[in-house]
């Protein structure tokens, strides 16, 4: 099961009162995909092509039938416009799987130049085109082993994402770097609204620091895939 499925699925298990309450809201970007957690209320559960926030339900805890949070592993939704830091995700000492995803990086020799070129221009019309940009893909080294342990999950292959032929991100998963949500690709679909062309200006620290942390949420949503699918035949079980 993909992402988008994955995560649609657990909306569809909170049953017919989550189905009417979602008819209920005004369709938005913000609002791609939503899941109820079991006996209680909906929560957004996936995120924009503007932050991409994606982050995972509670878990039925086999022992007692009840269900717990996933803990320190959890990617939760921001409830204002600033991010929620996730412990060994986007803050702390990170999960060494993902620790080496997306890290800016410029070739030795080049000075670091974070404008984007190459990935999306804007018509006559207004209108922002998306193009191929730079994705080399490569084999897994030595230093992002850790994340190769997990190429059944995150893809046989890296990428690295070039800003420009100066700067890039380096390591990003193969699966990582496919995730759509609906019909867009995440990570392309953000740096084509980026590209130099259109916004005259070098992305700022923050900005590249939003690529890496939304690449690293997404991998560790597909880290815990397995589980979350278990979760999901829990809840479809306890919900019968």
């Amino acid at each position: 099961m993909g992402l988008g499925g994955r995560l649609g699925s657990i909306w569809q298990s909170g049953g017919p009162a989550c189905g009417a309450w979602m008819r209920n809201q005004p369709i938005t970007p913000d609002k791609l995909l939503m899941a109820r957690r079991p006996r209680s209320r909906p929560t957004l559960v996936s995120g924009t092509m503007r932050k991409c926030v994606v982050f995972a339900p509670p878990l039925l805890d086999r022992s007692t039938g009840q269900h717990t949070a996933l803990g320190a592993t959890a990617l939760r939704a921001p409830h204002t416009s600033s991010w929620s830091p996730v412990p060994g995700v986007t803050t702390g000492t990170l999960r060494p799987e993902l620790a080496c995803i997306g890290v800016p990086t410029t070739h030795s020799g080049s000075e670091r130049d974070w404008a984007l070129t190459g990935w999306g221009n804007r018509t006559d019309k207004d209108v922002t085109m998306p193009l191929r940009g730079r994705a080399l893909a490569r084999t897994y080294s030595g230093a992002e082993a850790e994340a190769a342990a997990h190429a059944p999950i995150l893809g046989a292959t890296m990428l690295d994402i070039g800003m420009n032929e100066a700067s890039f991100w380096r390591g990003v998963p193969e699966q990582v770097w496919d995730c759509r949500i609906g019909d867009y690709q995440v990570l392309k679909k953000w740096l084509s609204y980026r590209d130099h062309s259109i916004i005259a200006r070098p992305l700022s620290a923050e900005k590249v620091g939003h690529v890496q942390q939304v690449a690293r949420r997404i991998a560790m949503v597909l880290l815990l895939g397995p589980e979350l699918d278990a979760s999901y035949q829990d809840c479809v079980q306890a919900h019968a």
